[in-house]
């Protein structure tokens, strides 16, 4: 299930996708997806998103992220957090 959103006025497509599986586990399948309609619709209409800025507890969180190596050195895939600074 995805939601998307065109703001023309604010520069932006916002796409929201929600699954009922783990694309990190074979078989692994939810009774329903994550997110529910109305909330990828909430996340997906956020005014956050035309923001040129970022406030500061967003800029902290990003830093303490590390690309995600894959055993078997494939390559980064996704980025997991470090923890504390």
């Amino acid at each position: 299930m995805a939601v998307e959103v065109l703001s023309p006025d604010r520069g932006t497509r916002i796409v929201v996708n929600s699954l009922n599986t783990n694309t990190w586990g074979e078989g692994q399948y939810r009774d329903k997806p994550v997110l529910g309609l109305e909330q990828a619709t909430e996340v997906a209409t956020q005014p956050w998103w035309s923001l040129t800025r970022m406030p500061l507890e967003y800029v902290e969180a990003g830093e303490r992220l590390d690309l995600y190596e894959p055993e078997g050195g494939q390559g980064a895939t996704h980025c997991s957090g470090r923890g504390g600074r």
